[in-house]
């Protein structure tokens, strides 16, 4: 399930998201920027500049946003933010993505743009002439796309090597999660990859032109102008009943929920929470910290066997590890945790 947790003024369209350092980060149109500790109660923020911010990022401790004319505003906390030099003021910057210690920003003309403290910025090329939309980064690559069968690949943004893409057709999005590369193609397949060379096509997605994908605790997610779609393994793709958000721009997760633009307002999932064996006894929980859970077990699946509270734990941390001490009298037990109001 998801809930509308703020609706922005009507004057304003809230276009990316993303996490990071413990807080939501959303930018949009007229320069706008919100941010949220837990992705339900959102604060507006001054980025110091009246251009539209088309998409936003976060790593080495900083969040990076880029836009309209160039603009480029980076900020440490979230709260104070500053107007970044940019190397172009003559074209819009469509994406930006950290990896490896360096920023990446792509845009119209072909133009790149690096920086490695997400303040100071060069201007690089991509070495096409067209306009680039989307990038993604992981282990240590960044990905292009730039037309149909081929992504550029690079580790540093400044040299750019062909890749196959896995399709025949153009990418509408293009993830990185779980250290594996996704992308949804034209014809709505989805691929994978481990490298960003070698693909291998996956199920396939109802969604039209979808406009953002996000990986968290297993699952996949992506938004468009029709109800969300998500999966656990790329393959098996489930449409959600929730019209809340359809209409989305951007999705991002963080704190085991999802956050996501909708046409309503921002929009989150309910927590999702794994619970996962490391050893007999021992377990690892996984959810939102600070929140209260029941763990329960059952020795036996038999009819009439009920479930018996064991604990009840607060988590400071995910994941959380805790260990079962008590006996398993059937020499066999089985666990599940419940997030608690």
């Amino acid at each position: 399930m998801w809930e509308i947790r703020y609706r922005p003024p009507s004057s304003t369209n809230l276009l990316a998201v993303t996490f990071g350092d413990g807080q939501f980060v959303a930018v949009g149109t007229a320069g706008a920027i919100l941010t949220s500790t837990n992705g339900a109660d959102w604060f507006p923020q001054a980025s110091g500049t009246a251009s539209t911010l088309l998409a936003v990022t976060h790593g080495k401790g900083t969040f990076v946003a880029v836009g309209h004319a160039g603009v480029i505003v980076s900020s440490i906390d979230g709260t104070n933010w500053t107007l970044c030099a940019s190397p172009t003021n003559t074209t819009y910057l469509m994406d930006v993505a950290y990896d490896h210690g360096r920023f990446v920003a792509v845009g119209w003309y072909g133009v790149v743009v690096t920086s490695d403290d997400g303040v100071a910025w060069a201007l690089q090329s991509a070495g096409v002439n067209w306009n680039l939309y989307d990038l993604t980064g992981g282990n240590g690559l960044f990905l292009l796309p730039v037309g149909r069968g081929t992504n550029l690949v690079s580790s540093d943004g400044v040299s750019w090597s062909p890749r196959p893409s896995g399709t025949d057709q153009g990418l509408y999005l293009i993830g990185f999660g779980d250290n594996t590369f996704v992308a949804i193609d034209t014809a709505h397949r989805a691929f994978t990859s481990p490298d960003g060379s070698n693909w291998t096509q996956r199920g396939s997605v109802q969604m039209y032109r979808p406009g953002g994908l996000a990986h968290g605790h297993g699952h996949w997610v992506v938004v468009g102008p029709l109800p969300l779609e998500y999966s656990e393994d790329a393959t098996s793709w489930r449409v959600s009943t929730n019209a809340s958000v359809a209409y989305a721009s951007d999705v991002a997760f963080g704190h085991s929920t999802f956050v996501a633009l909708g046409s309503k307002g921002i929009c989150q999932s309910q927590p999702i929470v794994r619970l996962e064996t490391a050893s007999p006894g021992r377990l690892s929980l996984v959810g939102p910290p600070g929140r209260l859970f029941e763990i329960e077990a059952l020795d036996d699946f038999q009819p009439g066997s009920t479930w018996r509270v064991l604990t009840n734990v607060v988590i400071p941390v995910s994941p959380f590890p805790w260990e079962d001490l008590t006996p398993a009298g059937a020499g066999q037990r089985f666990y599940r945790a419940i997030l608690l109001p």
